[in-house]
């Protein structure tokens, strides 16, 4: 007798947040999943459009009515966003690494998110690669996303500062 072989299936194995919001009426697993994996590439999208300097891309992961919070200051709306990230454009090369992504959604419309960023920020070179002492900081991104007819978007973005380099 041949056995099959298994094959996972990850809408067959549900964890137990899945379980509980389903329970209380919220989110189906299936949607619980696409939450999760639709707000994490959100994570992803925002620390590979900011270093490649993508206005459009960029601006474009944000709901309309947006806010980013960098550094203590508050920009709120896509034209703000658009232009913060225009202007950065022509500041210091920068890399977003980005790791420990957690998202919770909460319906079927909005899911909270905490990820660790380490940031390096350099100037551009003329040629060949940036020279960094250290990292410029490392600290967690706090989100709320949103679902919108064009899909999950950020809703809110802060910064949250864990460690600063500081020189010698």
């Amino acid at each position: 007798m041949k056995l099959k072989k298994f094959r996972y299936n990850p809408y067959l194995f549900v964890g137990p947040l899945a379980m509980l919001s389903l329970l209380m009426g919220g989110c189906t697993p299936v949607n619980t999943l696409g939450a999760t994996a639709a707000c994490t590439e959100l994570v992803l999208d925002y620390a590979l459009l900011r270093d490649q300097g993508d206005v459009e891309g960029y601006t474009a992961l944000f709901s309309e009515t947006a806010s980013l919070t960098l550094r203590g200051k508050t920009i709120t709306g896509t034209t703000a966003i658009r232009q913060r990230i225009g202007e950065a454009r022509n500041g210091p090369m920068t890399r977003h690494l980005m790791s420990t992504i957690r998202i919770t959604p909460i319906d079927a419309n909005r899911a909270t998110g905490i990820s660790y960023a380490t940031i390096y920020a350099a100037a551009r070179p003329d040629s060949g690669p940036a020279v960094v002492p250290g990292f410029t900081v490392i600290g967690n991104y706090v989100d709320e996303f949103v679902r919108t007819a064009q899909g999950w978007r950020i809703q809110s973005r802060v910064l949250e500062e864990a460690f600063l380099f500081k020189d010698g």
